[in-house]
């Protein structure tokens, strides 16, 4: 069975695709005339090598009206991981070393690359 299909996009805007095989599967795809990155998340404070207990880590995105989504136990992060709040930044729950990684979406621009502390 070929599961390929090719559609066209001629104009910018969002479509949905439903797939010619299984018509209960479909994707929206988001079509930009010109695409922007979205700058990767930093730190605001600097980086400590071991994190106490409700240590606060604060991040930042220099690209406008981002937000900002991320992990603590080294994961990959993704829309589905816990939103930054800058009013109450990343509260560490556990001593020691950290892997703490985020990513940013924009509405109008790529998927930030992924920071990751070290």
């Amino acid at each position: 069975m070929n599961n390929k299909f090719l559609h066209r996009f001629d104009e910018e805007g969002t479509f949905c695709v439903i797939s010619e095989g299984a018509s209960d599967t479909y994707c929206l795809i988001r079509v930009l005339q010109k695409a922007f990155k979205t700058e990767t998340p930093e730190l605001v404070n600097e980086e400590p090598y071991v994190l106490y207990k409700y240590h606060k880590i604060y991040l930042d995105c220099k690209t406008p009206d981002s937000t900002i989504h991320y992990t603590l136990d080294g994961s990959m992060p993704s829309k589905l991981s816990l939103i930054y709040d800058p009013d109450n930044a990343v509260i560490m729950s556990e001593e020691g070393i950290n892997i703490l990684r985020a990513i940013a979406y924009s509405e109008n621009n790529l998927t930030s690359d992924i920071f990751t502390s070290q």
